[in-house]
């Protein structure tokens, strides 16, 4: 029988222990999620389809956001404080190098083989954990493209067999590779690593984007106050996370859960093949995949009963909606925002081909975002246009509407 759990929601507990004041909310969430996703390595599993293909919980966070908005902070709470604390009994998480090339990614894994029993047989695996608080100093390897990117597009699936080997150049033998990623970027530097011409690679698809892209006004204390517990709390995280890394095997599931998934996922399908955008096609691709392992982590954080419930589906595809919103700063990282003339002609494009003069607000919008144009400049545009009498904003039926106060053909 499992040891009783300090917390009754681990993710819950540790992003109240790391709220500070200085790093957004959402980088110590997500911080959370990686920290506990390595921490399992790749000894628990889904199966899915009738192949049993093996899905595995790990997950590649990448926080984003303008330099200086608390990125390292947050991963370092969660990094220093918990993850390299926690007891294992073979040495530890192994953590790959900072400073990445080909040959330095291939022997950490190589180093790192752990083993684990499940039922009578003993399984290998090389899991790795890559840490990197600012991407631009340890990632040019990968910047376009190039072996080191498609090396961790392969590691996100973790092979779908137990019996799947690398052998390197060197002649070095890995066995079941899984590799976690906390990684911190700017803008700037998603552009570089991510470029236009290469959005349609499967890298791009496997990244968990955690956006931040409000600027923030702080003012920490110097030296502020812990909570008398602080530290108390510290080891009970630490202990409960001790206790997620020591569970291995299959997750069941229960019916609603199974029926919930294939009613989406078909939904889904629909969805994003219907998409005009090939680029936001291709960085949808694996949402469904990036969905259940988020689910899996969400049961991971209430208990050791590895059992995939409705609520653990409800509480990712909320946890994935949210990031969604924030997917077209990807498709635009790293660029000038769209001409302004070109934003306005697609409002008036639709207002024009609109049967009554009159295009849903909601409509416009979505197809703005599709486009790439930065979200607070749709918002921006549409003010100003409203401001400067060309155009105006109707309320009917419980929907906004957006009808042209001039000739549409002049911003066409």
């Amino acid at each position: 029988m499992s040891a009783k759990r300090n917390f009754a929601d681990w993710i819950t507990a540790y992003t109240t222990y790391a709220r500070d004041g200085f790093s957004p909310d959402k980088f110590h969430l997500w911080t959370g999620f990686s920290v506990l996703a390595a921490s399992l390595e790749r000894k628990v599993w889904v199966n899915l389809g009738a192949k049993r293909k093996h899905i595995f919980p790990n997950i590649y966070v990448f926080l984003i956001s303008k330099p200086a908005i608390g990125k390292s902070t947050a991963m370092d709470t969660g990094v220093n404080d918990i993850l390299k604390q926690i007891e294992t009994p073979e040495g530890g998480i192994v953590f790959l190098p900072n400073q990445l090339s080909e040959a330095s990614f291939y022997k950490k894994f190589s180093e790192g083989e752990k083993r684990f029993l499940w039922g009578k047989q003993l399984i290998s695996h090389c899991s790795g954990y890559l840490y990197l608080s600012e991407a631009s100093n340890s990632l040019k390897e990968m910047a376009g493209g190039g072996e080191l990117t498609s090396a961790m597009t392969e590691f996100y699936d973790c092979a779908s067999s137990w019996e799947k080997s690398l052998v390197t150049r060197k002649g070095e033998v890995i066995h079941n590779i899984c590799c976690n990623a906390l990684v911190g970027s700017t803008f700037n530097f998603l552009g570089i690593l991510i470029p236009q011409r290469n959005i349609m690679g499967g890298f791009a698809s496997r990244l968990l984007y955690v956006v931040q892209s409000d600027s923030m006004v702080r003012s920490p204390d110097l030296e502020p106050d812990r909570p008398e517990d602080h530290d108390k709390i510290q080891k009970a995280l630490i202990e409960d996370l001790s206790q997620v890394h020591r569970l291995t095997g299959k997750f069941r599931y229960e019916k609603a859960f199974n029926d919930e998934w294939k009613r989406w996922y078909a939904g889904n399908d629909r969805y994003v093949q219907g998409l005009k955008s090939e680029r936001m096609q291709a960085l949808l691709g694996r949402v469904p995949t990036n969905t259940l392992k988020l689910a899996m982590l969400c049961s991971v954080s209430e208990s050791d009963e590895m059992i995939l419930r409705m609520r653990h589906w409800e509480r990712a595809m909320e946890l994935i909606q949210t990031l969604l919103l924030d997917l077209d700063k990807v498709l635009t990282a790293g660029q000038e925002g769209k001409d302004q003339r070109s934003v306005n002609s697609i409002i008036m494009t639709m207002i024009k081909q609109a049967p009554d003069g009159e295009a849903p607000q909601k409509a416009v919008i979505q197809k703005l975002l599709q486009a790439g144009v930065d979200p607070t400049k749709v918002m921006a545009t549409i003010s100003t246009m409203q401001n400067n009498s060309i155009l105006s904003i109707n309320l009917r039926g419980g929907k906004t509407y957006l009808k042209a106060l001039v000739d549409p053909n002049d911003y066409l």
